[in-house]
């Protein structure tokens, strides 16, 4: 079995051409079966990567000042034995991990005729494969955020949202919204708080 790959640049897309050679009784000639996938990966904005490192880094910065609060000192030798040190390293470790979140959320997509491929930007051994009939329907959302509103689809699963992905976070959102082979079912229309509560879990 042999297989080529073709990258068609400028739609950001790959196929994947199997071609699979069967021996017939005679043996006299081949016959060649060809199976191709289309396959589309994400790229990230540069507003978004921005961002994500953008925090990341401020919350090191951060963190970093406060722990320096809260280190012993001639009048404080002990710093676990004072409460307000205690309460400034915590406070250091929230911010720390909340600096953390946007990297840990990014996730570089791949969408193949059949299936999406999700993969943590940070721990990229982190693969989860998901069937496209997992998901029951997918519906487009407009999303509000500090830097205006950006198109989402959203992946629905009895009733909840499963994952979403949105233009804000890649650029070539427009593809792989065109790869999904889900049932569209519309646009949704909900306030801010309610897509608050869906993405804890409660049903849209």
């Amino acid at each position: 079995m042999s297989q080529y790959i073709f990258h068609d640049l400028p739609s950001k897309k790959i196929l994947f051409f199997e071609m699979l050679t069967f021996p017939q009784s005679n043996d006299v000639f081949l016959v060649a079966q060809i199976i191709y996938k289309i396959m589309v990966i994400s790229h990230f904005t540069l507003k978004y990567k921005v961002m994500a490192y953008s925090v990341f880094g401020l919350s090191i910065l951060l963190s970093l000042l406060l722990f320096f609060l809260s280190s012993p000192d001639r009048t404080h030798p002990e710093p676990w034995n004072d409460p307000q040190s205690i309460l400034i390293f915590l406070f250091a470790a929230a911010i720390l991990l909340f600096g953390c979140f946007p990297l840990l959320k990014m996730e570089p997509l791949r969408i193949e005729s059949e299936r999406i491929i999700f993969q943590k930007y940070v721990f990229a051994s982190n693969i989860k494969e998901v069937q496209f009939k997992y998901y029951d329907y997918y519906k487009i959302i407009y999303e509000e955020s500090e830097n205006g509103e950006y198109e989402a689809v959203w992946l629905i699963k009895n009733g909840k949202l499963a994952k979403s992905f949105s233009s804000y976070e890649y650029s070539n959102f427009k593809d792989l919204k065109e790869a999904l082979n889900i049932e569209n079912k519309g646009q949704l229309d909900l306030s801010p708080i309610k897509q608050l509560r869906c993405k804890l879990g409660a049903k849209i």
